[in-house]
């Protein structure tokens, strides 16, 4: 079958590739490559590795490192929401916990005079309870970390793209002025 290599062959040009990721990232241009490598990876014709050669794998490396890098920055992105909805449902979870009735408990301990038959007061102990009962309306800091997630989120996703428009030099665009063209309509309606 044309266009099949033997796993020989395919462990070689994956060899050869590696070593080319290693030259480029060591500053060398690929005519300097190919003269490096051609002692390390014949051709079958005995003829120098070619700059062609050399041209064909930076551009299969550099699209397996783009492949690699979406992916790696599409897992960042999934752990980053997940980190951020975990947060949200902890700050949610926590102002639905303090919404509801917060009492307040007061215990003062006094004095009765009680008097006897025999004319003597003594003092007998006694408990005064205050219960203080407070609607809570739930913590707003709560609330405002739940809007910061959805902030972080909408960043993150990019959805807060379409709000921001600035000229070429990178400075905000005011004062946009939009006047919308409308057909004119005779007064009859003609």
């Amino acid at each position: 079958m044309p266009g099949r290599q033997s796993p020989h062959k395919t462990m070689m040009v994956a060899a050869r590739r590696l070593r080319v990721s290693e030259l480029y990232r060591a500053g060398k241009n690929q005519y300097e490559m190919a003269e490096i490598l051609t002692p390390d990876f014949p051709t079958r014709s005995g003829a120098p590795i070619s700059q062609q050669t050399i041209s064909g794998d930076l551009k299969h490396i550099r699209a397996e490192w783009r492949s690699s890098r979406e992916s790696n920055f599409d897992s960042k992105i999934d752990l980053e929401l997940a980190r951020i909805d975990q947060i949200e449902a902890s700050a949610w979870r926590c102002f639905e916990g303090s919404i509801g009735k917060y009492e307040t408990i007061t215990t003062k301990t006094t004095s009765i005079k009680q008097e006897q038959e025999a004319g003597c007061d003594i003092d007998l102990p006694a408990e005064e309870k205050t219960i203080k009962t407070e609607k809570l309306n739930g913590d707003p800091k709560y609330l405002a970390i739940a809007l910061d997630c959805v902030k972080k989120r909408c960043e993150i996703l990019g959805l807060n793209s379409a709000q921001k428009l600035a000229n070429a030099d990178g400075s905000n665009i005011s004062g946009i002025n939009i006047t919308y063209m409308t057909p004119a309509v005779a007064p009859d309606g003609q």
